[in-house]
C-alpha cells in the first residue's frame, strides 16, 4: 500500500464546506490537503457548461445577508452576479394573479381577499419582530396554525408558499419555525444569481486555497478513515494511505459520514433531520419571457428567470429555472414532476425552448433543522463525533445558517477546530 506525504489537516470532500474548511485551516498555519471523489471540486455547487449555457445543479441563489457572503468576503471573495426581480405571478386553485410581494401588487392581487391582504401584510412585516428563539422547538406547521389558522385558506396557501421559497424545503411538520423565521428575515436583504454559475465561486475558492498552500487532489475517493495513535489515516480506492494529524469530513450526507468513520449507523441522520429534495428543470429560451418570477401554489412549484439576470447563457437568449419542492415522505415520480414543471412554464408563457436539462431528484440540503431538536442549536456540531474522532462540516452541521450558508459556516468552524487539534498534538 502506497503512502502519501504526511499533512496536518486532511479534508475529505471538496465542496463548499470542504474548501472553506481547508482555507481556514491553511490560513491558521496548518499544512492542508483536500481529497475529492470527483474530477473537479465544488460538489453540488459545480456548474455544467453545455452549448454556451452554464447550468447549476438546480436553481441556486446566494443570500446577500447570509453567513456565506460574510465568510466569502472575509476570504477576499465577492462573487459577481445579478439580483432577480421577485415581482411576478402565482397560481392557486388554477387561478393566476400577481404575487403580493410589494405594496401595489398586494393591493391589487386577485389571489387574496381583502382580509387576507391585510393578514399577509401583517405577517410579512411582523417577522422581524418575532422572538425566533421562542419558536425553535415549534414546527412551521404549528406556528402557522397559531399565527394564521387553517380556515383562511387563501392567506395560508400564500404564506406556505413564502416559507417554501425561503427555506428551499417542503417540510412544515418537521422544520423549526425559529430557523424558518431567521431565514426569512435574512432573505429580506435579497439574493444574488452568480455570473458564470456557482462554479465561478468554486473556482475562486479553489484559487484562494491553492494560494494558501492547500494541496487539492481530485478523483480520489476515500473509503475509510481510521485512527492510529496520535495520527489519522484515510485510505482511498486506489489503496493510497493519507496520513494527517486531524481529519475533516465535509459535505457528505449523514449516512456517508457514518460509513466513512465507522460511527453508529442512523445516529447522525436522526440529529440532522430528513433531507430536502426537489425536481429541477432548466429551460433555455431564444428570448427572455414576459414573466420573470412565479410560484405554483397548487403543486409546490418555483419558476425564475436566471439569465440574463446573471451571465449564464449567450446574449439574446434566456435561462429559466423551475423546481418542485418535494416532501420528505413523498415518493419520487420523475415523469409526473417533469410534466408539472413544463406545464407551469407554459402557463407563464414559455412555449418554444432551445434546450432543457432535468434533474429529477436533487438533494437541496442533506438535513433540515428539526423543531423536535430545538432548531438550529439542535443540529450536529462540527465535533459531534467526539474529541477523538474526525470533525465534520456540511449544510446540515452547526448552529449557523441554512443551505450554503450552513456549509460555509460549519466549514469555517471545522477548519479552525482542526488547527487547534493539530496544535494540541504538536504540544
Amino acid at each position: 500500500m502506497n503512502e502519501s506525504p504526511e499533512t496536518d489537516v486532511l479534508v475529505v470532500g471538496g465542496g463548499l464546506a470542504g474548501l472553506t474548511a481547508a482555507l481556514h485551516a491553511a490560513r491558521g498555519g496548518a499544512r492542508t490537503t483536500v481529497l475529492d471523489a470527483s474530477g473537479s471540486p465544488g460538489g453540488r455547487a459545480r456548474t455544467e457548461h453545455r452549448d454556451g449555457v452554464a447550468f447549476n445543479q438546480g436553481p441556486h441563489a446566494l443570500y446577500e445577508g447570509g453567513a456565506g457572503m460574510a465568510i466569502l468576503r472575509d476570504l477576499g471573495i465577492d462573487p459577481p452576479g445579478g439580483r432577480p426581480d421577485t415581482a411576478g405571478r402565482a397560481v392557486r386553485d388554477g387561478i393566476e394573479g400577481s404575487l403580493p410581494f410589494g405594496a401595489r401588487s398586494l393591493a391589487t392581487t386577485t389571489l387574496l381577499g381583502p382580509a387576507a391582504r391585510v393578514g399577509f401584510a401583517r405577517f410579512h412585516t411582523g417577522l422581524g419582530r418575532l422572538d425566533a428563539r421562542a419558536l425553535d422547538s415549534v414546527s412551521v406547521s404549528d406556528f402557522l396554525d397559531d399565527a394564521i389558522g387553517r380556515r383562511r385558506s387563501d392567506l395560508r396557501a400564500m404564506v406556505d408558499a413564502l416559507m417554501r421559497l425561503g427555506l428551499y424545503a417542503n417540510a412544515p411538520e418537521w422544520f423549526s419555525a425559529g430557523a424558518a423565521v431567521d431565514q426569512l428575515v435574512s432573505s429580506a436583504s435579497g439574493v444574488r444569481y452568480l455570473h458564470g454559475g456557482w462554479g465561478s465561486m468554486v473556482a475562486a475558492l479553489e484559487a484562494a486555497a491553492t494560494s494558501a498552500g492547500v494541496a487539492l487532489h481530485g478523483a480520489t475517493k476515500v473509503e475509510r478513515v481510521d485512527r492510529h495513535g496520535s495520527q489519522w489515516c484515510a485510505v482511498d480506492a486506489a489503496g493510497v494511505r493519507w496520513v494527517a494529524r486531524s481529519v475533516i469530513v465535509a459535505g457528505l450526507a449523514p449516512e456517508a459520514v457514518e460509513r466513512l468513520t465507522g460511527h453508529e449507523p442512523g445516529h447522525l441522520r436522526a440529529l440532522a433531520g430528513p433531507p430536502a429534495r426537489a425536481a429541477c428543470l432548466d429551460l433555455v429560451l431564444d428570448a427572455p419571457p414576459k414573466v420573470s418570477f412565479a410560484l405554483d401554489l397548487d403543486h409546490d412549484g418555483y419558476y425564475s428567470l436566471h439569465a440574463p439576470v446573471a451571465d449564464l447563457a449567450p446574449a439574446g437568449t434566456a435561462l429559466v429555472s423551475l423546481a418542485r419542492y418535494r416532501r420528505p415522505d413523498e415518493e419520487t415520480d420523475a415523469d409526473r414532476d417533469r410534466h408539472t414543471l413544463r406545464t407551469f412554464a407554459r402557463r407563464m408563457g414559455v412555449e418554444t425552448t432551445l434546450s432543457e436539462r432535468y434533474l429529477h431528484d436533487m438533494t437541496v440540503t442533506h438535513g433540515i433543522p428539526l423543531a423536535e431538536r430545538g432548531g438550529m442549536t439542535g443540529r450536529p456540531t462540527v465535533d459531534v463525533l467526539g474529541a477523538d474522532a474526525p470533525l465534520i462540516a456540511g449544510d446540515w452541521v452547526g448552529p449557523t445558517g441554512l443551505l450554503a450558508d450552513a456549509a460555509f459556516a460549519s466549514g469555517r468552524d471545522a477548519g479552525r477546530s482542526a488547527v487547534q487539534r493539530v496544535r494540541s498534538v504538536r504540544c
